[in-house]
């Protein structure tokens, strides 16, 4: 369901969610069921999207009331720079057993990641509690290997950042999420200017966007 898809010069704003403790719609007899019905019971997810000149900013929320584990996944075609942690079995079962150079390290506060691509590399900057996986895994169809960044836990509510950063020039030096009662505020550094988006919970109250040029 999209709740609410914004277009301005200024950024593009998208607010999406689905409700799994909602009846889905009947489907017609062509219809394969090939999800786990129960890995996904009463299971809600949120995910929003502010793309500004130079970044987007991809947010997800999910309510977990049955503690399943949740897997946050990216796939990048690019090679890892910086992952971290011990080297450790990604899954016992399933297709990504056979990842590999699978690392974990506990993500706290915001951390980045870097990627080489072909074009410029490409950075990310990462916020929430779970354990941040890093390993390489095949492209569909397997004729590649990708890189794949998982943010992985177990909680009954959890949120997600990930701050794609499209400025070579003067890219993203640090990144802070301030929590409040109706949302929170993301700070993105960029040397001396910083941007600072406030974000509300409520689906009709769009970001909004304040620039500092003093260091926070």
């Amino acid at each position: 369901m999209v709740h609410h898809y914004y277009e301005s010069d200024a950024f593009c704003w998208l607010d999406t969610g689905v409700d799994w403790r909602q009846i889905p719609p009947v489907l017609d007899s062509h219809t394969r069921v090939q999800w786990d019905s129960e890995a996904w019971r009463d299971v809600r997810f949120r995910r929003r999207l502010l793309w500004l000149d130079n970044a987007i900013i991809d947010i997800s929320n999910v309510q977990n009331p049955h503690s399943q584990q949740i897997d946050w996944t990216l796939h990048l075609q690019g090679k890892a720079l910086d992952s971290e942690g011990e080297c450790a079995q990604f899954s016992s079962q399933g297709p990504l057993v056979i990842m590999k150079d699978a690392r974990c390290v506990q993500l706290t506060n915001s951390q980045p990641r870097h990627f080489a691509t072909p074009h410029n590399g490409q950075a990310l900057w990462l916020y929430g509690h779970a354990e941040l996986w890093q390993g390489n895994a095949p492209d569909n169809p397997a004729v590649q290997d990708l890189s794949y960044l998982v943010l992985r836990n177990k909680e009954q509510s959890s949120q997600f950042i990930c701050v794609w950063d499209f400025d070579h020039q003067q890219p993203i030096t640090d990144m802070h999420v301030t929590p409040d009662s109706n949302g929170m505020t993301i700070q993105l550094r960029r040397g001396e200017r910083t941007v600072l988006v406030d974000l509300c919970e409520e689906y009709a109250v769009l970001p909004q966007l304040k620039t500092s040029h003093i260091p926070f």
